[in-house]
């Protein structure tokens, strides 16, 4: 029962495995907001007791490429807006659902002239 797990255990060590917990959802939750630099030091905190989770670490890893995104997106600007344009044929859906259809491309200029036929 519940009452055996606990017995023995003082409540601070209780306490501490909660604010762990604590901390990973807060870390979730802040990462979904966008918040990726403070999701990231929530999550460092919660891998000192978590650190078998796999999700945590690609919770971690999610809060890097975010940061990175959001730096390179405004060191870019309009050259990435060019390239974009190029790359990406069209945007079908939104939010979770959305998918990018990217164009086909082939260096071999024979091959480019005998797929427009």
């Amino acid at each position: 029962s519940r009452s055996a797990r606990l017995t023995g255990r003082s409540l601070t060590c209780l306490g501490l495995n909660r604010r762990y917990e604590l901390l990973y959802n807060l870390g979730s939750q802040l990462l979904h907001c966008g918040e990726a630099v403070e999701a990231f030091d929530c999550l460092l905190e919660a891998v000192q007791v978590f650190h078998t989770n796999s999700r945590l670490w690609l919770r971690l890893a999610e809060c890097c490429v975010r940061t990175v995104q959001k730096d390179d997106n405004a060191t870019v600007g309009s050259r990435a807006e060019g390239y974009k344009s190029k790359v990406i044929q069209s945007v079908i859906g939104s939010g979770t659902h959305q998918k990018i259809i990217v164009a086909c491309y082939s260096q071999d200029k024979s091959n480019r002239t005998h797929n427009h036929r």
